[in-house]
């Protein structure tokens, strides 16, 4: 059984990889007009990264005082502690600047001139928190895990769109994105009901998964007619809470986050050599952390050296050099940084 347990964590690595190829690779464009490829990638690439963080989860033996003391050691060291880290490294510096980082928007991150990017952080926190509440409540009352899931995803997905957002004129929206967290945590636990199948389809014939990420894709560019965003950002921006269609949004993040996986577990099956793909699966956290500056700088310094060139092309040149950049930026901190 160990052989298959490596597997399956490999081709979750991969498909992080994936994920973090497609998220840097969706920055590049923040100097110029949004176009096809970003309202192609914001379609799935956020709620994919919930989804296989919801494919881990699983109920305690045992829930009390203890066991939430432990969750929150863990989730504030490891998603609190670098949130407040990162916001003051890139925000200009003011008492008052820390204080609205606190907050934990995206749009008070920008408006710190932070890195937006880390609104991430505590919309992850405050849906695991949701998820360990409903896995605490489900093993008090003695249900089934997985019913519990089923029935908190519908009631998390509703909520999560029917909640004001505060995202527009003035608005500056929820604090630590609680509003998106229970959007964030219906994709999470989609994943946790999700993963006995994709256990099955590891083991299957790579032509099966091909037709299923053909048929994902396929729902993806017709789903894409059909959705309607705001004006300053014709995509989903679940940052913002700009979700669109709220049927569109849950299949266009099911579809896209099942064709990525279909692909991992392809190139877990036939790549000989991966062990470089899966330590940028294993780092998703740094590179997401590191890259958006240097990328931006890179890309605007290729607009002046090569203006002719093909946008794509340039994204995806400058996406390769800041993944290689964050990497070796993290084996240097990782020396004298715990």
């Amino acid at each position: 059984m160990e052989p298959q347990k490596t597997a399956r964590l490999q081709y979750i690595d991969i498909a992080k990889a994936i994920a973090i190829f497609l998220v840097v690779l969706g920055h590049p464009r923040a100097v110029e007009d949004y176009g096809t490829v970003e309202r192609f990638l914001y379609t799935f690439h956020m709620p994919l990264f919930f989804m296989m963080s919801g494919i881990f989860l699983k109920q305690k033996d045992q829930y009390g005082v203890r066991s939430w003391k432990s969750f929150f050691k863990k989730n504030l060291l490891g998603l609190f502690v670098p949130y407040i880290i990162w916001a003051a490294i890139y925000m200009s510096f003011s008492y008052i600047n820390v204080g609205k980082a606190l907050y934990g928007s995206w749009i008070v991150l920008r408006n710190t001139q932070s890195l937006s990017s880390l609104w991430f952080l505590p919309v992850l926190f405050m849906a695991r928190t949701y998820q360990e509440a409903m896995m605490h409540l489900a093993w008090k009352c003695k249900w089934n895990p997985r019913k519990c899931a089923a029935v908190c995803a519908l009631l998390f997905f509703i909520l999560g769109m029917a909640l004001p957002h505060n995202n527009t004129g003035d608005g500056i929206g929820m604090p630590w994105g609680f509003d998106i967290a229970f959007v964030a945590s219906t994709f999470m636990l989609l994943g946790y009901l999700g993963r006995p199948y994709l256990e099955r389809l590891a083991g299957r014939k790579s032509l099966l998964k091909l037709g299923i990420a053909a048929a994902s894709l396929a729902v993806l560019l017709v789903s894409m007619h059909f959705t309607q965003y705001s004006e300053e950002h014709p995509f989903m921006l679940m940052a913002n809470a700009e979700f669109g269609s709220p049927v569109l949004c849950l299949v266009n993040g099911v579809a896209g986050s099942l064709m990525i996986l279909m692909l991992a577990q392809i190139a877990d099956r036939l790549l000989t050599h991966k062990s470089w793909i899966v330590h940028i699966g294993q780092n998703t956290m740094g590179i997401y952390l590191i890259h958006k500056n240097f990328l931006q700088g890179l890309y605007n310094m290729t607009i002046h050296v090569a203006p002719q060139t093909p946008y794509l092309v340039r994204a995806i040149i400058v996406t390769c050099i800041s993944i290689l950049f964050s990497l070796f930026l993290m084996s240097l901190l990782s020396k004298y940084i715990a």
